[in-house]
């Protein structure tokens, strides 16, 4: 399905340059990154007043870079360069980012980046949620200089994020706690072409031989956002990551979750799955602790 009100693609050469795009064209005008979402946006009948594509490729935004506090992610790095990234793939931390890129065809890893991922604040996609249990932020950049935000505050509804109509965004920082940290991803989906049933990404930490910091979110047909399951959360904190506090912690997931019935899953279902989930990566991320 083509974008059949496209009259041009802006590109644009600094990020100067793509704000004043923004603000100049402002509803006419879309950014663009790997463009693999686009197809998602013109079948929903969402960008039907788009005449214009800001191309983001010739602004260097696709560098990993890494220091001992943290990971930076341009916005243009595509799920190819996280899964290929011997940084990303021995870090437990890190390990949702491998196992969430790990679902798509190849095809679309190539193609597809981080930042357009995000910023379509789609729930069904899989790498928001493990930016959120990985505490990540936002950087976004406008016609008033760049801002960080984070994560928990970017996703307002569907498709629909807290950026203002001048800024877009140009990376993340992902931090990197301390030793005695793990993180774990997994989905229920169709086909590796479909949008998740329903997803789970989880952060353990362990300090003094107790569990601190936790975080469960879950995605797919739970709501226009990612969830948060704090309750589970608290179960899970304090204590030892033993499996008894593993099995309350997923089934006070499905207490708080409220999903949806669609064509692809019932709302049953996704409770169901959701506890199952959660505790298979509560198990899967503490054993990956070090």
């Amino acid at each position: 399905m083509a974008l059949t009100t496209l009259e041009e693609i802006l590109q644009p050469e600094s990020v100067d340059e793509v704000a004043e795009l923004l603000l100049s064209h402002g509803e006419s005008a879309m950014v663009m990154a790997g463009g693999t979402f686009i197809h998602g946006l013109v079948a929903r009948g969402l960008v039907t007043d788009v005449t214009k594509l800001i191309d983001l490729s010739g602004l260097g935004l696709n560098q990993l870079q890494t220091d001992r506090k943290s990971l930076r992610i341009g916005s243009a790095v595509t799920f190819a360069d996280l899964e290929g990234s011997e940084t990303i793939r021995s870090s437990a931390v890190l390990a949702a980012l491998v196992d969430a890129v790990s679902y798509p065809p190849q095809q679309i890893k190539n193609a597809a980046t981080v930042g357009g991922c995000v910023a379509s604040a789609c729930p069904y996609l899989d790498l928001p949620i493990v930016l959120l249990a990985l505490e990540a932020s936002a950087t976004a950049a406008g016609s008033t200089g760049k801002r960080e935000i984070p994560l928990d505050e970017l996703f307002v509804s569907l498709f629909q994020t807290s950026l203002n109509t001048d800024e877009f965004i140009t990376g993340f920082t992902v931090p990197l706690p301390s030793a005695g940290t793990a993180s774990s991803f997994e989905k229920i989906e169709t086909t590796a072409n479909d949008l998740s049933i329903v997803s789970v990404a989880v952060r353990v930490s362990t300090g003094w031989r107790k569990s601190r910091n936790s975080r469960i979110f879950v995605g797919g047909g739970i709501g226009e956002v990612p969830f948060r399951c704090r309750a589970a959360e608290v179960i899970l904190d304090g204590s030892k990551l033993e499996d008894e506090a593993l099995r309350k912690a997923a089934g006070a997931a499905v207490e708080e979750i409220e999903p949806f019935g669609d064509h692809r899953a019932s709302a049953e279902y996704r409770k169901a799955m959701t506890g199952v989930l959660v505790e298979r990566n509560l198990r899967q991320a503490r054993a990956r602790i070090q």
